[in-house]
């Protein structure tokens, strides 16, 4: 069933959060902090590249606590962030790799994660399944946020991350028209470490404080539940 938005929410979510970037991850959360964003959600990909456990690195697992603290919600964000890695599997393989990263996840943080969202927003029909069946609460994929109670919101994620082709930079300008006009409803705002060497960092960061200046209210995903009416 299809859910109807108050007034002006966005999400704003921090993907690729992982210990390979932590610098960059720093950087973003110091601006966040500055716009008073404190409810993000921050997508954290538990072995970046197969190279980058989470639950080894006691700095960044310090970093992620502060976040938990500030009003950050932590989510699951893949498994290793290999291009389109839940679209590409199976029910079989979904679930294996799913269950891997929340083993990790746990021995990192303590506890569970409550919201999945694939690399790219794209999941297979049988990751979509086992994501249910392990109790996760919701998953976002391009162009829907679906909660496991049977609430769900269709919204295009603005997302600057596009890369440096000719196509890439319309479809970006084409996300700042998108911003610039929007007068209500939801907003998914997404933010990623790469964005800052290349270029489109301070950008966004421009486009989301006059967004929170034009009265949109930042939320997580796990908090956004509570702001929605059937």
């Amino acid at each position: 069933m299809e859910t109807i938005i108050g007034n002006k929410k966005i999400v704003v979510t921090v993907h690729d959060i992982t210990p390979y970037f932590y610098g960059e991850c720093l950087t973003i959360f110091n601006k966040l902090d500055e716009l008073g964003v404190h409810q993000r959600t921050l997508l954290i990909t538990p072995n970046y590249a197969g190279k980058s456990p989470i639950d080894s690195d006691e700095r960044f697992i310090v970093m992620m606590e502060t976040e938990r603290k500030k009003g950050a919600e932590l989510a699951l964000h893949g498994f290793s962030h290999r291009n389109f890695e839940f679209y590409k599997k199976d029910y079989v393989e979904a679930k294996k790799s799913l269950q891997q990263g929340m083993g990790m996840f746990k021995n990192a943080f303590g506890f569970l994660p409550k919201g999945f969202v694939a690399p790219q927003w794209f999941q297979s029909k049988g990751s979509l399944k086992a994501v249910e069946e392990l109790g996760f609460n919701y998953t976002a994929i391009l162009r829907t946020i679906k909660y496991f109670n049977g609430k769900k919101y269709k919204t295009f994620p603005l997302n600057f991350d596009w890369g440096n082709s000719f196509l890439s930079k319309i479809i970006a300008a084409g996300n700042v028209f998108t911003a610039s006009f929007r007068r209500k409803g939801l907003i998914r705002f997404a933010v990623h470490p790469m964005d800052i060497p290349n270029g489109v960092f301070d950008k966004e960061m421009k486009i989301l404080e006059k967004l929170i200046t034009d009265g949109w209210k930042p939320l997580s995903y796990e908090n956004l539940i509570s702001e929605i009416r059937l």
